[in-house]
């Protein structure tokens, strides 16, 4: 779907993995104990609100 053009709202992808910070260029990868913290980088993205 990120790809696709039938949705041009989603920008990225979000992963919570049991593993390290990252971002490979189409998904942000999160370990599972910072998803209180989802909300906060949502809204810290330019022209992404939770």
């Amino acid at each position: 779907m990120i790809a696709s053009d039938h949705y041009p709202a989603i920008r990225f992808g979000i992963k919570m993995i049991d593993g390290n910070i990252g971002y490979n260029g189409r998904f942000y990868s999160f370990p599972h104990f910072t998803a209180f913290m989802l909300p906060s980088f949502l809204e810290s993205i330019d022209g992404v609100s939770s």
